[in-house]
């Protein structure tokens, strides 16, 4: 069962919608059977202001140090996603919910 805060693996269409490619995501929150997420990419020479660094580590089973794009935001059927890969902390998601709230604002 996914839930607030897991890292999951999804088959993420690019913003131009052109292609697809299995990426890992962060579940905001499930709503009935949605998932509110933001992308994760291991591309940090492409950061800007609204991006969080995630370090890899056991816990959150990222192969390496990525950064949350919080400006990167779907909404995906829980049937879409691959699985749960492993969990944020819950400093890492205060300060991705902080980014989104000053997108927002």
């Amino acid at each position: 069962m996914m839930k607030k805060r897991d890292i999951i693996l999804m088959n993420a269409p690019f913003t131009n919608l052109s292609e697809k490619k299995i990426r890992p995501a962060l579940v905001l929150e499930k709503i009935e059977d949605d998932l509110l997420i933001c992308f994760i990419s291991s591309k940090k020479n492409k950061t800007d202001e609204y991006d969080v660094f995630v370090k890899a580590d056991g816990v959150n089973k990222l192969r390496v140090d990525s950064v949350i794009k919080c400006n990167k935001i779907f909404t995906l059927h829980v049937s879409l996603s691959k699985g749960v890969l492993g969990k944020t902390p819950p400093e890492v998601y205060k300060a991705v919910v902080q980014k989104i709230i000053k997108i927002i604002r």
